[in-house]
């Protein structure tokens, strides 16, 4: 038992080798190196139990293995980065557990060691002692010591890696300390490159978002950008700078009709910290308009507010609602009956909020142009184009525009239009002129669109142009097919004077005048004499030829406010207002007889008439009393002309 207990001298000569030992590994501590300190530990502590290797194992993964990080080894490959798991092997946790080292005598021989013996033998380790490093209460890893022949590690062997390793602790602490703060810096480097990077990607990917992304913040109720996409240049045409360059950045931009509601929007999603999703119109750099959707949100990160947003460029959107809302209102005051100049004051009111040029539309009647609608067209030319008589200098128009293809021409080099119109639009800078044909789908050209501009301009092809012609065209023609149906319904096929249905509304019209204004007018009744006897002897086509002639007469024989109207067969009526008396009304009636009396048909046809009238306020006063007293005039003088025919 006695020999157990070392010597004074050997205790002093461990001292002192443990004092040399730790000033060295003092002096690898101080480079900063905590792999170098570990590892020359590891070949100090070889050296002093006179072993072939050592090697550093820290624990890893939840305790569940060792990680090999520090080694001095004389020969064979290096263990650096070998896991030796936990699992499977009763030796190292024993260690672990009872925080005191262990010797394993024959490591070929031991069971207990199980897997770890494997990677042992492959390094060709014969024996080794496992010691405890120990932190405070808590196991950090092991230090095994090697050996490469079979030999025991005495107790004091045991007990010199033990006050090694605890005696440097606080080395390993503060390379623990060195080494987790590199780690971290070196992380944090890692996350800040990353984040860079990650800016970057994330500037690149806004700066390609179709549309203008945007940050601001809101410090005292004043509004700051912080932050624009390059797109914003490419929606509205500012440079990036002039966004935080000017002060009013948020209003400035908006269209001056729009201005109020967008701020006011503004400011209750900032009161209210809510999203906020707006259409509006905003002014480009060059003063054009441009319509937007705005969609942001505002949030407070406890000391300000601030902005963040996509305004997006929907021109095109908007201008196809628009222009199918236009389109739908032009078909619906067609399906009402609306006048043909409400209807194209439509169309051309579609076609300036699509273009923004000033347009005309035109109908043309032989070689006259009349101007029925226009919008932008400046008020001192509209005189100049309400009638233009084409000269021979617009017979390539014509063609062109018969043909269906547009005509475009410089006003100042042009005759087609009079001096004094192009003149008048060259004082808006409109020098540039655009003709369009209006074609049925049959190809006949009603009309034409007249655009005007200060630069070319190509809109043949444009669907918008060419539907907004076919809308036009139709309206025209449907105006024209209406005034021929209503013609055709209040007037005689065959003579073209007026029929029954327009002689009762003339006649009432002519009551009410007469009463307005205390005056007198004669209805006459004119019926034509023996109208049977040249249908039967003549034929019907003679007796029509009959019938227009008199309507002929009796037109040329009266005044010009005088109404002729055929009531049917052989019927006709006259309604002469303003007459004084009596005595009017029966030259009047003399004149008509001898008109029809004088007209000349064919051999053998003569044509007379009896006439019959009654006069305003004289003879009555409504519509019905005043024709049946015309028209029992009439009879007696058909009666007396038959019985004098008779004794003839």
């Amino acid at each position: 038992m006695s020999s157990r207990v070392p010597s004074a001298a050997a205790i002093f000569e461990q001292q002192l080798l443990e004092a040399r030992i730790l000033r060295r590994v003092n002096t690898a501590a101080a480079q900063l190196e905590p792999i170098h300190v570990l590892n020359v530990l590891c070949a100090e502590i070889a050296k002093a139990l006179q072993a072939d290797s050592a090697a550093f194992g820290r624990l890893i993964e939840h305790k569940a293995a060792i990680e090999i990080i520090a080694e001095y080894r004389t020969n064979g490959s290096s263990a650096i980065g070998i896991l030796l798991p936990l699992s499977g092997n009763d030796i190292t946790p024993k260690v672990l557990a009872e925080r005191r080292p262990f010797v394993i005598q024959d490591v070929k021989n031991a069971i207990r060691f199980g897997d770890n013996r494997e990677a042992a033998l492959s390094f060709g380790i014969q024996s080794m002692l496992i010691v405890p490093v120990l932190a405070g209460d808590d196991v950090v890893g092991t230090l095994g010591v090697d050996s490469y022949t079979l030999r025991d590690f005495s107790p004091a062997d045991q007990n010199l890696a033990m006050s090694l390793i605890q005696a440097a602790i606080p080395a390993l602490k503060q390379t623990h300390m060195i080494e987790a703060l590199r780690n971290e810096l070196h992380e944090r480097q890692k996350i800040e490159s990353a984040l860079r990077r990650s800016q970057t990607r994330f500037i690149d990917l806004v700066n390609n978002i179709e549309g203008m992304v945007f940050e601001g913040e809101i410090k005292n109720g004043v509004s700051k950008l912080t932050f624009v996409s390059q797109h914003s240049e490419q929606i509205l045409g500012y440079p990036i700078d002039w966004w935080f360059q000017e002060p009013e950045w948020a209003s400035k931009p908006v269209h001056p009709e729009d201005r109020e509601i967008v701020l006011k929007g503004m400011q209750k999603s900032a009161e209210q910290k809510s999203a906020v999703d707006m259409e509006y119109r905003m002014l480009r750099a060059d003063r054009s308009v441009v319509w937007v959707r705005t969609l942001a949100k505002v949030e407070d990160n406890g000391e300000y507010l601030f902005w963040r947003g996509l305004t997006t460029d929907i021109t095109s959107l908007k201008k196809q609602q628009l222009l199918e809302q236009d389109r739908n209102r032009v078909l619906e005051l067609m399906a009402q009956g609306a006048k043909l100049n409400t209807i194209l004051d439509t169309v051309a009111e579609l076609l300036f909020r699509q273009f923004g040029l000033a347009c005309g539309i035109t109908i043309y009647q032989d070689a006259t142009v009349r101007l029925l609608s226009q919008v932008g067209i400046p008020e001192a030319a509209l005189s100049w184009m309400e009638y233009i008589q084409l000269n021979e200098n617009a017979l390539e128009m014509r063609q062109t525009l018969r043909q269906g293809q547009p005509y475009a021409f410089l006003l100042g080099q042009s005759t087609i239009f009079p001096n004094e119109l192009a003149e008048q639009l060259a004082l808006h800078q409109l020098t540039h002129a655009v003709l369009l044909p209006m074609r049925l789908a049959t190809g006949e050209v009603r009309g034409g669109m007249a655009f005007f501009s200060a630069s070319p301009f190509d809109l043949a092809n444009d669907p918008r142009i060419t539907s907004s012609c076919d809308l036009a065209a139709i309206a025209i023609e449907r105006d024209r097919l209406l005034a021929s149906l209503e013609y055709q319904a209040l007037h005689d096929i065959l003579t073209g004077l007026p029929n029954r249905a327009l002689y009762n509304s003339h006649l009432e019209k002519t009551i009410a005048h007469a009463e307005r204004n205390s005056s007198r007018f004669a209805l006459f009744s004119i019926d034509l004499n023996q109208f049977k006897q040249i249908n039967d002897t003549f034929g019907h086509t003679s007796g029509d030829v009959a019938l227009v002639a008199v309507a002929r007469a009796l037109e040329a024989c009266v005044r010009a406010s005088d109404v002729v109207a055929r009531l049917g067969g052989d019927e006709f009526c006259i309604i002469a207002p303003d007459l004084k008396n009596h005595n009017d009304a029966i030259l009047l009636l003399e004149k008509i007889q001898l008109a029809v009396q004088s007209i000349q048909l064919e051999p053998n046809i003569q044509v007379s008439a009896s006439v019959g009238y009654s006069l305003y306020p004289d003879d009555a006063t409504s519509s019905g009393m005043l024709y049946s007293l015309a028209d029992r005039a009439m009879y007696r003088q058909k009666k007396h002309y038959e019985g004098s025919s008779a004794r003839g």
